[in-house]
């Protein structure tokens, strides 16, 4: 986890272990948008507030990763 100032970020690895996943499989989430985040270079984050929405609701809205809206 980093953080930026009060914001938690989470990597890859940090939500494969919170959500019992394989890291490919968390990274596929990330792609198809089950889990909003944003890629920056080579690493996903994904704030606290998208963990926990995660959580609470089982995925995310469809597209939330993908700003078109549509999936590939």
């Amino acid at each position: 986890m980093k953080t930026f100032g009060t914001l938690k970020l989470y990597e890859i690895p940090d939500i494969a272990e919170a959500l019992g996943i394989h890291p490919v499989t968390a990274r596929r989430y990330l792609k198809e948008g089950r889990i909003p985040g944003r890629k920056e270079g080579k690493n996903w984050l994904v704030t606290e507030e998208a963990m926990l929405t995660y959580f609470q609701t089982g995925s995310a809205a469809p597209g939330a990763g993908d700003s078109t809206g549509s999936k590939q």
